[in-house]
């Protein structure tokens, strides 16, 4: 009984494991020869394929998509959430997506300054409070 198309692809992906499996190095500088002679194509449909993709990849990483941070753009007019600095053209590398750490919900889109200075004070917030209202060199002046 003649096997079908799926069964034939199956039976040749099933003998190339195999081949791979018993000559590694054979198939290992194929494949240098192969990225050797064609890197700039490789690369170059590879930051294309990224740059397709990145805004879906950002917005998956913190569990939401692409369409709804674009309508929370819109909400905050184009500019950061806090500082209402202009944002970098989504999806930037400077356009930070500011989350909750301990329930992964979105709050809104940040400038690069303000998504820093927001983890800092969350992180040193006591010790920030205890230098307002105690600084040193209130201390020092107190003593002499």
């Amino acid at each position: 009984m003649a096997k079908t198309p799926e069964e034939r692809r199956a039976d040749k992906a099933e003998y190339m494991r195999r081949q791979r499996a018993e000559h590694p190095e054979k198939y290992r500088s194929k494949s240098r020869e192969f990225i050797a002679r064609h890197s700039d194509r490789i690369k170059t449909e590879r930051n294309a394929r990224y740059a397709n993709n990145k805004a879906d990849i950002r917005a998956a990483r913190h569990g939401t998509t692409k369409a709804l941070l674009d309508a929370v753009l819109v909400q905050q007019k184009g500019a950061c959430a806090i500082c209402d600095k202009p944002l970098a053209p989504w999806p930037s590398p400077a356009t930070h997506i500011d989350h909750c750490h301990d329930t992964g919900h979105v709050r809104g889109l940040l400038c690069r300054s303000c998504n820093l200075k927001e983890g800092w004070v969350k992180k040193h917030k006591a010790r920030l409070f205890a230098y307002l209202e105690q600084p040193p060199a209130k201390v020092i002046g107190e003593l002499a």
